[in-house]
């Protein structure tokens, strides 16, 4: 027989043991489980190269305006001060002149995707220029918001008669004019979508104070849609695929951390990279898009992003290299600090080793050795 005292004792241990139990089983199954089963969750923390703090280095001395990169993994680029077009290999070797007609005041350059034109804004003027026929074909004074399909077709947008903005089609020689759709306003950023016709819009400039929702604007259907629910400061990378894109956004309404999510072409949002984050400029994709590459500017915590980077009011600051394999999702540092560099254009080599990206401080090509 069990003394009175003894029971006593054993029926309250006994229900401090159920208690627990309960909480547990309660904790595991509506909070755990919970997690497991959102696919928009957090990742865990990134991995830390042991090279965490590798520079990038300058490969081209020259001041550039744009470039590009073959299979073959040679760099095209235009000089900033004339015009004129050098390529060079991924090692830096002595430019070779490829054209030394002038081009002064030369704004933007944007190579078509399997042709041979390029497309130039040379003093607010837009014109495409077939390099292999040495032939140049101008655009209307009035266009802006200019940039090639997949399909090597031009897009822009023109103000029409009526005060309203109009997205046209055109071949690449202005030729074959197709007006597509009307809009409200030209504040807005377009971004084609790669092996697509199809053309993505968000509001112009990402701000954190303005939701912006994500819209594609179907070329052939002549129709647009919104994908994703409006968020502050957005913007998107799309793969070479056009599978998927990255959206860049504010963490809140004046937020001042980026975030940055995976999405499929339709908008899903597959998973949340929080808490890192970055802008989309700085954002490149493997070929096969699989893995990404991102810069993240290192500015201080009291900065209001993206709008204060975009209005020039972060001063200098140091750049941190990411990596994310998106079969896996796992996160890598691959740098703490690339360098006092403010990138852009980054493009990564055919062989997959090298990230090439100009330094809006000084307009340099620069180079980042991944093995």
């Amino acid at each position: 027989m069990i003394p009175s005292k003894l029971k006593k004792i054993l029926i309250i241990v006994s229900i401090i043991l159920t208690i627990i139990v309960t909480i547990f089983i309660i904790y595991f199954l509506f909070f755990r489980s919970g997690d497991d089963n959102n696919i928009n969750s957090t990742i865990n923390s990134p991995v830390e190269d042991n090279n965490n703090d590798k520079k990038a280095s300058i490969l081209i001395e020259d001041e550039i305006l744009d470039y590009t990169i073959s299979p073959s993994n040679e760099i095209t680029y235009y000089k900033k001060s004339n015009g004129h077009t050098y390529t060079t290999n991924n090692q830096g070797s002595t430019p070779k002149l490829i054209s030394d007609f002038n081009l002064n005041n030369l704004y933007k350059v944007e190579w078509a995707p399997s042709k041979p034109f390029v497309l130039i804004n040379l003093d607010s003027k837009f014109s495409v220029y077939n390099y292999i026929e040495k032939k140049s074909f101008p655009f209307p004074n009035d266009i802006f918001e200019v940039g090639f399909l997949s399909n090597n077709k031009i897009y822009y947008v023109i103000k029409n008669d009526i005060d309203l903005y109009d997205i046209v089609v055109s071949n690449e020689d202005g030729s074959n004019k197709t007006p597509i759709m009307v809009m409200m306003t030209d504040k807005v950023l377009l971004d084609s979508v790669p092996l697509t016709t199809n053309i993505s819009q968000i509001l112009s400039p990402p701000s954190a104070f303005r939701e912006s929702p994500l819209r594609i604007i179907d070329t052939i259907q002549k129709t647009a849609s919104s994908i994703l629910e409006p968020k502050y400061g957005l913007n998107v990378s799309w793969s070479p695929t056009g599978e998927n894109g990255i959206i860049t956004y504010s963490s809140e309404k004046g937020g001042k951390t980026m975030y940055m999510s995976l999405i499929d072409n339709k908008g899903v949002e597959q998973i949340s990279f929080k808490p890192i984050g970055t802008i989309a400029e700085k954002i490149t994709w493997s070929r096969d898009g699989n893995i990404v590459y991102f810069t993240q500017p290192l500015v201080p915590n009291n900065k209001v992003m993206p709008d204060d980077y975009y209005d020039n009011k972060v001063g200098k600051f140091y750049e941190a290299l990411y990596k994310i394999d998106l079969t896996s999702f796992k996160v890598e540092i691959l740098s703490k600090n690339i360098g006092l560099v403010d990138s852009r254009d980054l493009k990564l080599s055919a062989s997959g080793k090298e990230i090439f990206f100009i330094n809006k401080n000084d307009n340099k090509l620069y180079k980042y050795s991944i093995e």
